[in-house]
């Protein structure tokens, strides 16, 4: 939210928008209605629940291998239903965020959150 309230990020936009490394996969919905909004109200009509992790000591993916389903061993998270008409949980709706939150800072989301958020505290 500190991003929105600095003009950065904006609630309403579409994700594709802050996305350069990854991107939704083709579906018959309009990824234009995919917005920043949707995703942390978890209306955004993906198609996973929440992930399972991984274990202490394991290799942990990029972001991009995880949206491609190296975490949930399952497809790639789409948009399986209409943006804005259902809830579903969808856990890896906030790995985009991540990808946006480095996208629009320029560092990764681990630096950003620790200086930001983490230090600050």
């Amino acid at each position: 939210m500190i991003l929105v309230e600095d003009g950065l990020l904006d609630l309403d936009a579409p994700i594709e928008q802050y996305l350069t490394r990854w991107h939704l996969p083709p579906s018959e919905y309009d990824h234009d209605q995919v917005t920043l909004r949707r995703i942390l109200s978890h209306t955004a009509g993906f198609s996973t629940d929440g992930d399972t992790g991984v274990e202490p000591g394991e290799y942990v993916p990029t972001l991009e291998e995880a949206l491609n389903g190296a975490i949930l061993g399952a497809r790639a998270l789409h948009v399986a239903t209409p943006p804005g008409e259902d809830y579903h949980y969808a856990s890896m709706g906030y790995t985009l965020l991540e990808m946006a939150v480095e996208t629009v800072t320029g560092e990764p989301f681990a630096s950003y959150m620790q200086r930001e958020i983490l230090n600050p505290l």
